[in-house]
């Protein structure tokens, strides 16, 4: 039995005993109850994006131009580094010739070449 059934058989009880006082405080702790039932679904959500956020950051490849590689696989993912640092935006880069691409969102610029990682402890 769940807390909201507990709370209707105490409702039905206390219309029994014809007590107007505990019906009203009942009620107002069900309200109460209902309210921290959303609360919680809602920080759950957002325990469940920190999550995959934290996850993708731990998987990011970053390198000496502006932008992170993500792997998937056989394919790889070039991402704006300044789009991802301020917006936390997956914003992929459009291929201008050559090795020049640039952010199809802030219009940042990068040269992307093959293996091109840096080393953060330096």
């Amino acid at each position: 039995m769940g807390w909201y059934d507990v709370a209707k058989d105490a409702i039905s009880i206390a219309q029994k005993i014809d007590n107007v006082e505990l019906i009203q405080k009942i009620i107002e702790l069900q309200t109460q109850m209902l309210d921290m039932q959303e609360e919680n679904r809602i920080l759950r959500e957002q325990v469940q994006k920190n999550d995959s956020f934290l996850e993708l950051e731990s998987k990011l490849e970053r390198h000496k131009e502006p932008y992170y590689s993500i792997k998937h696989g056989d394919h790889t993912e070039n991402i704006c580094a300044n789009c991802w640092n301020q917006y936390h935006f997956k914003s992929l880069f459009t291929r201008q010739g050559g090795i020049n691409y640039i952010c199809s969102k802030c219009g940042t610029k990068a040269k992307i070449r093959v293996n091109e990682s840096i080393d953060l402890d330096e």
